[in-house]
């Protein structure tokens, strides 16, 4: 076979893969971009979270490892003590947020982060409009599997980029 041929086979192949598979591949990269709108483009960027009864954390953004379709966001941080020293967890948080196939996960690593029963979560699918909803599993930090629907309900774009996402397990009301 002829180098001509095999360059035309070579991309006949490449163009059929795209094809069988290729519109949620497309999909997740245009996907891809209306996450990465959400999230910092460099590192260096802090979050600081006040909340309830005095709860806090504070993160900054180390790095971003970028690869064809795919952001890697490593975040390290804190989570604050309200006992003042006498607590003995470990009160460090390592978060890493993936951006990849149109879908926004974050894993972490972590003991006293409060109201967070899950150790990986999709954080939120594309396309970014209300209506949008997928179902994930995923297992707490007691080892049970649990079912999430999720649902984007509301998206403000203007002042600020605001989405209400509900997480409800499923048999929950």
């Amino acid at each position: 076979m002829t180098l001509a041929r095999r360059l035309v086979s070579l991309a006949f192949l490449l163009l059929s893969a795209i094809l069988a598979g290729g519109c949620g591949a497309i999909g997740g990269l245009r996907h891809n971009r209306e996450l990465l709108a959400f999230l910092p483009s460099a590192a260096g960027f802090e979050w600081k979270y006040s909340g309830f009864s005095g709860y806090d954390h504070q993160m900054k953004l180390d790095e971003i490892k970028r690869q064809v379709g795919t952001a890697r966001f490593v975040i390290s941080g804190m989570v604050g003590d309200p006992s003042g020293g006498e607590s003995p967890r470990d009160h460090s948080l390592r978060i890493t947020y993936t951006v990849a196939n149109g879908v926004w996960v974050q894993e972490k690593v972590e003991e006293a982060m409060m109201d967070s029963e899950f150790d990986r979560l999709e954080i939120l699918r594309g396309p970014i409009r209300a209506g949008t909803t997928w179902t994930q599993v995923q297992v707490d930090q007691k080892g049970r599997r649990r079912t999430l629907d999720s649902t984007i309900e509301e998206v403000a774009l203007d002042p600020v980029r605001t989405l209400v996402v509900y997480y409800r397990e499923r048999g929950e009301e």
